[in-house]
């Protein structure tokens, strides 16, 4: 599909009001003024995703210990190996067959069996074992977070509707892996799901996409899609520059375009880099041509910060100055680490200079780190010093992919005691605000 052709289609289809495309469920729960808000939420299943995602995932953890991976950290390469081999190992086509899927759910059942004896690290293992193999649908483990951690199941939030900011994650356009469940059939799965719980889906776009011809493959057709139905309709979009792009590429504009017009809210992945390309050099366009790029950085996590960096965001932002963008992550917490010893991080510095920024709509979520006390003790000076910031920045869980590193349940309740006198600013005032609602 040609871009004018999609301005076109999108302008007639999509409304300017943003709450038109709230789901009955999502709406209800809303209507509750107490209705609290996680905006930063995956319940893809293992049919989504692959076997290479899982490891970068979850090897960070104590589940490295599963796959004998010691060496396998987010500074370092995978044992060591040079790039190509770890790329090799990631992208060889019989990992992600179903056998080595059953393989590594019976080594899982092995650790969960063994480490009994630790009460802590085996509910870790239990839990992410539970959503990763035991669940058959993404609605299983839209359930099971619901269940079991969610705000609203600790005692004294138990009578708040929750809303749930829903992300997709495109790993078949982001490494050339088709995971079983194709990237069309997960956002009809979602559109089911918006008819039976209070979700807020935000599509994956890449701009790769942009150049496939399949209707069934092509970002404008897949986005038409996403948005077409008010009834199931998506609510934003999601992008996750480290799996190989920049935003500045002109095949995202038009999505942008219509995002800043139709009061879409965009979220961007700016944390951690585990999960990346492996690549050293992408294709993007810029003003109307493809040239090669050499990403910077010596190794994978340098590339993939690189991609990651807010500043790629400022070009979007000055074209698109109503565009309502999520710096998800607010950085990681080696970063705020650094913060707090030195006063100062490159990173960090940039996001709240974004975010205080008068002439643009930036946001940021403080998904993940909420795993870590000793990040979100840095993070509540700034809220108790910085009126600005605390204006902008929202609570995310980053369920499920947290699951391996904390025990999210009893994290999410210190949080929620230490943060008391932020929790309504973090919870509903400024999720509502960057959602238009």
């Amino acid at each position: 599909m040609d871009t004018e052709t999609f301005l076109k289609t999108a302008r007639e289809q999509i409304s300017d009001n943003p709450s038109h495309r709230l789901t009955e469920k999502a709406r209800v729960a809303l209507l509750d003024k107490d209705c609290l808000i996680d905006v930063h939420t995956h319940i893809f299943d293992r049919k989504c995703i692959t076997i290479g995602y899982l490891l970068l995932k979850m090897g960070t953890s104590h589940l490295k210990d599963l796959f004998n991976l010691e060496a396998f950290s987010d500074k370092d390469s995978l044992l060591n190996k040079e790039e190509e081999e770890v790329y090799q190992m990631m992208m060889e086509n019989n990992l992600d067959h179903e056998e080595k899927w059953q393989q590594i759910k019976q080594e899982m059942e092995k650790v969960v069996e063994i480490t009994d004896s630790s009460e802590f690290l085996s509910n870790k293992i239990k839990d992410a074992f539970s959503i990763v193999f035991k669940k058959n649908s993404m609605l299983e483990i839209l359930d099971y977070y619901m269940s079991n951690f969610s705000i609203n199941t600790l005692d004294s939030y138990k009578v708040h509707p929750m809303v749930l900011g829903v992300l997709m994650m495109d790993l078949e356009t982001g490494w050339g892996k088709t995971p079983k469940k194709k990237y069309l059939e997960q956002i009809k799965e979602i559109k089911e799901i918006t008819g039976k719980r209070a979700i807020l889906p935000f599509l994956a776009v890449d701009p790769r996409r942009s150049d496939l011809a399949d209707r069934e493959e092509n970002l404008y057709e897949l986005f038409l899609e996403a948005f077409k139905d008010p009834v199931t309709s998506f609510y934003g979009v999601k992008c996750y520059p480290s799996l190989g792009y920049l935003p500045n590429d002109d095949r995202l504009d038009p999505i942008f375009q219509i995002c800043a017009e139709k009061n879409i809210p965009v979220l961007t992945h700016c944390g951690g880099e585990s999960v990346s390309t492996f690549d050293r050099s992408i294709r993007v366009k810029e003003n109307g041509n493809y040239k090669d790029f050499r990403i910077p950085g010596d190794s994978r996590t340098e590339r993939a910060r690189y991609l990651n960096g807010p500043e790629h965001w400022e070009p979007v932002l000055r074209k698109y100055n109503t565009l309502k963008l999520n710096l998800a992550h607010f950085s990681g917490n080696s970063d705020w680490e650094e913060y707090e010893k030195k006063g100062s991080h490159s990173r960090i510095n940039k996001i709240k200079e974004m975010l205080k920024n008068p002439s643009w709509n930036v946001f940021a979520d403080f998904s993940y780190n909420v795993a870590d006390m000793k990040t979100f003790n840095r993070f509540q000076k700034e809220l108790d010093s910085e009126p600005e910031i605390r204006e902008k920045v929202m609570f995310g869980t980053d369920y499920w992919v947290v699951i391996p590193s904390a025990d999210l349940l009893e994290m999410q309740k210190q949080f929620c005691l230490q943060m008391s006198v932020h929790f309504d600013h973090l919870l509903r005032k400024v999720p509502r605000k960057y959602l238009s609602l």
